[in-house]
């Protein structure tokens, strides 16, 4: 599962009209958007571990197909996406690179490509391969989104 926002408190879960009021709207936003920068908090549920990995950072993205999201929490971390070439940079590590084979399974291009996901056609692939939740806390949505067919072994979000 992988929450976008993780505010403090619980929320109350939308109700499917409303969800999908949000979910038309985020689509048609996201058709229109060009640039776009945001924090990022993801947490990540491994199987084999017994807690979340969380990370932190920035996300940049630019249309059509330009992502990074830089990492504050693993310091030193980053992912650059242009196009189908992902390079990943962690700490005390060399850069790597990689290409994203839409044909293959997702891995590690796929788990990357994700965000990019999120900013092209209308989050339509997204939606596709996640279930999403929304729920409102004060004035924050949160969008918890679950894989709708789990891979074993798989590290993706």
């Amino acid at each position: 599962m992988l929450a976008l926002s993780l505010p403090s408190g619980q929320g109350q879960l939308l109700p499917p009209a409303d969800r999908d009021i949000v979910i038309r709207k985020f689509i048609a936003k996201q058709n229109a958007t060009t640039t776009f920068q945001a924090g990022l908090e993801q947490t990540l549920q491994l199987q084999g571990l017994r807690d979340p990995v969380v990370s932190t950072g920035r996300l940049y993205f630019r249309a059509p197909d330009s992502l990074v999201l830089r990492f504050t929490q693993p310091p030193d971390e980053f992912v650059i996406v242009t196009g189908d070439d992902i390079y990943l940079q962690r700490a005390k590590r060399p850069l790597q690179h990689h290409r994203f084979d839409p044909s293959g399974n997702r891995g590690q291009g796929g788990q990357v490509r994700f965000f990019l996901d999120l900013f092209q056609n209308g989050a339509t692939n997204t939606l596709a391969h996640y279930d999403a939740t929304i729920t409102r806390t004060n004035d924050q949505l949160v969008v918890s989104l679950t894989p709708k067919h789990p891979q074993p072994h798989s590290r993706e979000p």
